[in-house]
């Protein structure tokens, strides 16, 4: 197991674009913005669309995925009312000593 208090960024690719799309649904891209802000994280819009479709953004810096905050991942998640772990769907053990 791994402690997120030492993560702080996630090599991000298609499979995981892939599931952030799937667990947005219905929601709006604008929608799911809007609830980060309110969550007090804002990630714009503009950003949640390079996240859902990563290799169309990461060619331009002669990668295959990006590199995303650990924060940006939690807060997509918190306003989707999903945990972590749906997003990393791989047995991966993750776990937080932090409420």
């Amino acid at each position: 197991m791994l402690d997120l208090k030492y993560i702080d960024k996630v090599k991000w690719d298609d499979n995981l674009g892939k599931r952030l799309q799937e667990l947005r649904r219905e929601t709006s891209r604008r929608a799911l913005a809007d609830k980060t802000t309110e969550l007090g994280h804002r990630v714009a819009h503009q950003y949640i669309q390079q996240l859902e479709q990563p290799s169309l953004f990461a060619h331009r810096l002669k990668r295959n995925h990006l590199t995303v905050s650990l924060d940006v991942v939690q807060v997509l998640c918190k306003a989707l009312g999903a945990d972590l772990t749906d997003i990393f769907t791989e047995s991966v053990k993750i776990f937080s000593e932090t409420p």
